[in-house]
């Protein structure tokens, strides 16, 4: 099937886009010749574009939304020159909405923050001492549309000095009233948005040229659906809930070597210790988890059980405690922490257990002594539990296991006292999501020596895996934050790869951002919720992608997470759309093998696994803490 087949059905799904009425128009700036590559910028408000299509292609131009000296006025058309169209409109339009809120309500909270291209940031609304709530305003080009308009988002603005809690996630409609998943958070999201059109936008005109430009109604876009994840655990049985498949059929891989599991605790917390012993052994809540050897086959037994008393909850007794946990002698050890929940004693105690090579798995106290509501979140500790001793719990049905993925994702860390600090780290999978590694990349506090690195362990990396596993296809995954000096050394690395060599695997680059500002509406749906694995292309190579949206069962349970942006950056050999639909299908399956819990966030383990650890090694060194090696460890950062 054609290309041009890639969207199959019929329905469609709402954009947060506001396209304006006509698709061509005349831009006023004023421009000035650029004299080379690197000429430094002649002051903050230009850009530089080619935007005479008279000129030859090297030729280029600062352009400036005003007269500035020796600049000269310019007219070009913006469908011809869509992105300095997109740069001098975000400097017209959102001014000429930031004027109309201030007009209609003076109370409001607008500014207009400068970046690259700039954006309006309205806050309506104050919620106590926590912050506002209210809009971010962009104006962007739609690529696939081909039209130019503004993209508006609900936005929480939250105090810097207020900690990050449950007053947080209500007001910015992660929580309902009752404190739990918010079922309602697209629909709650439409109705501000669309507020914010009828109230600010509606009637407003932009003059460019002789037309007097409107805003129209949220913008409509073809959608797809993949297939459903389809989930592997024990001889091979197949199942779609992952709690399910592992309660009928068992865990797909067993721990190698059995565990044994040491409580750590302070004497004050005994009975914790004992009440969460019996959770996990499946004596307290046995209705919702039935223990460690019945769920998990792992033994979980006086055989295989022991104990840690600690004087305090400081550094020296966490060292003490993993010392005396070694001297036991006894194999495949795994830590199972009593803690308060103290951040910086949390990573103290992480930095100390993974350096003598113990997995631990830390639980609040107040967690486990919250009552019946602690049920919830057993089975959740124990899945980790069985990961971190070396278990696998299911993977994903998929066509594709010759497949190998690469996720990668880069810290940029400007906590570091010597200046930024630049670091890189991979996750290796394949498409079912059987975890192989996690490596750091690159770790440098200068950035072309960073680049460099970067581009040498890739290299020996996709080198490595060609030779050893003869991999199909490999796909790297990588993270938004990438420099582009990196992504450039990535595309450079493929073709030396890949050069005069017929056997030589096809290479992949998708950028995956889970951080933007792309949102979809089903609108036959009272949730609003688009369908689970709902596609929808936004740019000639970019989607929208919804993991966990309406189950086929059409009930959402809790609350879903926005759509991942997927870009297809750079393809050797080319590959065709129906391709690409396929190496989204593994993006979702991905999703579905995140053994954080049986209800975890709906995200491509290639990149957030990359994401959790680069979090955790980031604060940690902001605390001067001894930073592991990461490359030891089963999935310690679960």
């Amino acid at each position: 099937m054609g290309d041009e087949m890639f969207i199959e059905r019929t329905e469609s799904l709402k954009t947060n886009f506001f396209p304006l009425d006509c698709g061509d128009f005349d831009i006023q700036c004023f421009a000035k010749e650029c004299n080379a590559p690197n000429e430094p910028r002649p002051n903050e408000d230009t850009y530089r574009m080619v935007v005479d299509k008279d000129s030859p292609r090297e030729r280029q131009y600062w352009i400036s939304p005003c007269c500035c000296d020796g600049f000269r006025q310019f007219i070009f058309s913006a469908h011809d020159n869509p992105m300095p169209a997109k740069w001098i409109c975000s400097y017209i339009v959102l001014e000429k909405i930031a004027k109309k809120i201030r007009s209609k309500s003076p109370s409001y909270i607008v500014a207009v923050k400068s970046g690259r291209f700039r954006k309006l940031e309205v806050k309506l609304k104050k919620c106590e001492e926590v912050g506002w709530q209210g809009f971010i305003v962009e104006f962007d080009w739609h690529s696939v549309l081909k039209r130019h308009g503004v993209y508006v988002n609900f936005h929480f603005f939250k105090h810097d000095e207020y900690p990050f809690d449950d007053k947080v996630q209500r007001y910015s409609f992660s929580l309902d009233d009752a404190n739990r998943p918010n079922r309602d958070f697209y629909r709650m999201q439409y109705q501000w948005i669309s507020a914010f059109h009828d109230g600010f936008l509606t009637g407003l005109t932009c003059p460019f040229g002789d037309k007097q430009l409107r805003f129209q109604q949220m913008a409509d876009l073809p959608s797809d659906e993949l297939s459903g994840k389809t989930l592997v655990f024990s001889g091979d049985e197949e199942h779609k809930n992952p709690y399910w498949g592992v309660r009928n059929f068992g865990p797909y891989q067993k721990c190698v070597e059995a565990p044994n599991f040491f409580f750590v605790f302070q004497e004050k917390d005994r009975s914790t210790a004992r009440f969460l012993y019996n959770c996990l052994s499946g004596r307290q809540f046995n209705g919702r988890f039935s223990g460690m050897t019945s769920f998990f086959g792992v033994p979980f037994g006086t055989s295989n059980i022991d104990h840690v008393v600690m004087s305090g909850c400081d550094a020296v007794a966490h060292e003490r405690a993993a010392q005396e946990i070694l001297s036991k002698g006894k194999p495949n050890p795994v830590a199972i922490i009593l803690i308060s929940g103290d951040v910086k004693e949390y990573l103290a105690q992480k930095s100390i257990y993974l350096e003598n090579n113990i997995p631990s798995q830390d639980v609040k106290v107040s967690k486990v002594m919250a009552g019946n509501s602690f049920q919830w979140s057993v089975a959740g500790i124990a899945l980790q539990l069985f990961c971190k001793a070396g278990g696998i719990p299911w993977c994903v049905k998929t066509d594709r296991k010759n497949d190998l993925i690469i996720g990668v994702s880069q810290l940029w860390d400007n906590s570091n006292a010597s200046g930024n600090r630049f670091v890189a780290y991979s996750v290796t999978t394949d498409a079912s999501g059987a975890f192989k590694d996690i490596r750091t990349l690159s770790d440098h506090t200068n950035e072309i020596d960073y680049v460099r690195t970067l581009g040498e362990r890739i290299k020996q990396q996709l080198l490595a895996h060609i030779r050893e596993e003869r991999p199909r296809r490999i796909v790297l995954h990588c993270s938004f934050r990438l420099l582009k000096s990196a992504m450039d050394e990535i595309r450079k690395i493929v073709r030396e790869v890949t050069a005069n060599d017929a056997s030589a695997p096809g290479i992949v680059i998708v950028r995956i951002n889970t951080e933007h500002h792309y949102m979809g509406f089903d609108s036959r749906r009272e949730t609003l919720v688009p369908t689970e694995n709902a596609i929808m292309r936004i740019k000639p190579r970019g989607y929208l992608v919804w993991p966990d949206g309406t189950p086929s069962g059409g009930v959402v349970s809790s609350r879903p997470s926005n759509p991942i942006y997927a870009i297809f950056d750079r393809m050797d050999p080319p590959i065709s759309m129906r391709e690409e639909k396929d190496l989204l299908q593994d993006l979702c399956n991905l999703s579905g093998v995140n053994w954080r819990g049986f209800n975890a966030k709906a995200r491509p383990v290639s990149v957030f696994y990359c994401h959790l650890v680069g979090r955790m090694m980031s604060d940690m060194a902001a605390l001067g803490l001894k930073l592991p090696a990461i490359e030891k460890f089963v999935p310690w950062f679960l």
